[in-house]
This record gives structure tokens, sequence and C-alpha cells, in this order.
């Protein structure tokens, strides 16, 4: 069934569509933003195939032992979600990382006076915080 899409022009390919959306809720492959992707994906890698002495360095990646890196290629999160600690390779024009520190990290928050039943206290707090599960926290 074609359908109009805002502008008037007829596609066959709704990502928003409930039939074009999986039990796991993510898109099925097959839109032209994916095809185009794999297309400069596959560029990409003969590029750095044919130049890979001068671009051994920029694709390279170290992630420390406390450390997790989350990478986008094209603003997406791709398929192997979390990659660290240790080597690992990326396309530097198309992929984007944020590194996700898994250390405990201890916050401590200003001491508090209140008054209550005029008798007077105070409160000293120290928030621990941490990081499990590293793509969600991007």
């Amino acid at each position: 069934m074609l359908r109009c899409n805002k502008v008037g022009v007829s596609d066959e390919y709704d990502p928003e569509s409930l039939e074009n959306v999986r039990k796991d809720g993510r898109r099925r492959p097959g839109g032209t933003l994916e095809i185009l992707a794999a297309v400069v994906t596959a560029l990409s890698v003969v590029w750095i195939a044919l130049t890979f002495p001068v671009n051994l360095w920029r694709c390279a990646r170290i992630i420390k032992e406390y450390e997790r890196a989350v990478i986008f290629r094209l603003g997406r999160l791709i398929k192997s979600k979390v990659k660290g600690p240790g080597l690992f390779w990326i396309i530097p024009w198309l992929d984007e990382i944020q590194t996700v520190d898994l250390r405990t990290v201890c916050i401590d928050i200003e001491p508090q006076r209140r008054v209550h039943c005029l008798s007077p206290f105070c409160v000293d707090i120290c928030m621990f915080v941490c990081s499990i599960s590293p793509p969600v926290s991007v």
C-alpha cells in the first residue's frame, strides 16, 4: 500500500510505521539512510586499506582498564555497542567516541543546618556515583 508523506510524495518505506518496527523496538533495515551508511562505510574501509600506513595511527584507539568507549557511526550507536578496555579500530571521519568512566566517584555536598522541634542538627552528605551501563549513560 502506497502512502503519501507530508509533501505529497508517495513512498513505500515509512520507518515510523508499525510494520517496520521489530518486537524488540528496533527498526527493520532497508531504508535509504541505512543503504547510504553502508556504502559510505565500505568506501571508507577501502580508503583506509589504500592509505594504511598513514591512517594506522588515526584509526587505532586505546581505552584504559576503567573506561569503556561507546561508538557512534554517523550519529547512531553501532551494533557492537561498547568497546574496551584495550586496543580497537575506528573509522575517524565516520565514528564519534564517547568514553565512560566506570570508577566510583564520591561527590561531597556541603553540610546543611536545620532546626527541628527547637533542636538544631547538621547533616553532612557524601554521594557515591558509578556507571553500570555505558550506552545508557551516554
